[in-house]
């Protein structure tokens, strides 16, 4: 899924030169079938893979990325060889553990009324999350962030993060870790889907299973305490600067 680094133009990889000369032409190839947009859907077995751009909306693919949406997850919903769908996306539906990026949350309301939704898989703020936004559904809607390969163990970042779920708040399962140094392994059976964080030196230190009934079942947590915030006193701080970053409230998405 390509997202804001593969669309910065020349000033890091290339922008939109780089999505028409190499990742369309690549992922034609491993589909087996012309790909003229950023967004595409395929199917294995019984999962229902759906993948979403995040940038270069100035070509208008984002109205065309809208129209298609809705139409292909009715379509696999109604597929009854299709047990899961799976959403992989650059940006996430909302927040957790940051105040920003959460560009996608303009699906939300869609995405949520089809029960066959496995799992929204993201990236883009850096940490490793899992939450489920308990929505009305039986199942609610679980969203899996992986984040950069970092150079330590997973550390729980809970107790000092910011904490903003999209409302209303009420929290299924949730767990929020640091970069560490590895990646998520997921595995569909027909009524449970597994999530395995694998690490690069062996083992898995994060494991956990979502039912079909909404349940989730930890497997392995790591029980790596968060370092705590250094005390400062005011009269050790000589100047301060403060930044301001623009936010949306969730309830002004239309």
């Amino acid at each position: 899924s390509p997202g804001n680094h593969d669309w910065y133009g020349d000033t890091w990889f290339g922008g939109r030169r780089n999505i028409e000369e190499v990742f369309l032409p690549f992922t034609s190839r491993e589909l087996g079938r012309p790909l003229s947009k950023p967004f595409y859907d395929f199917q294995w077995r019984h999962a229902r893979f759906l993948f979403l751009n995040h940038y270069g909306f100035d070509s208008g693919w984002d109205l065309e990325q809208a129209k298609w949406l809705p139409l292909t997850l009715a379509r696999a919903q109604r597929d009854p060889d299709v047990r899961h769908i799976f959403l992989c996306a650059h940006p996430g539906l909302w927040n957790l553990n940051y105040f920003r990026f959460n560009e996608h949350a303009v699906y939300r309301s869609l995405i949520k009324r089809f029960p066959k939704v496995s799992a929204y898989l993201c990236g883009h703020n850096h940490f490793n999350t899992t939450s489920v936004w308990q929505t009305g559904l039986r199942r609610g809607l679980m969203q899996v962030s992986s984040g950069p390969m970092g150079d330590g163990r997973l550390l729980p970042l809970g107790q000092t993060k910011l904490q903003l779920n999209p409302p209303p708040a009420r929290r299924g399962y949730q767990r929020c870790f640091g970069p560490g140094r590895g990646y998520f392994v997921i595995t569909a059976g027909a009524n449970s889907v597994r999530f395995d964080y694998e690490d690069l030196g062996g083992g898995r230190p994060w494991s956990f299973e979502r039912h079909a009934s909404g349940r989730v079942v930890e497997l392995a947590s790591p029980e790596v305490q968060a370092p705590k915030p250094e005390k400062m006193s005011r009269d050790a701080i000589a100047s301060a600067r403060l930044y301001l970053f623009p936010y949306t409230p969730d309830s002004r998405w239309p």
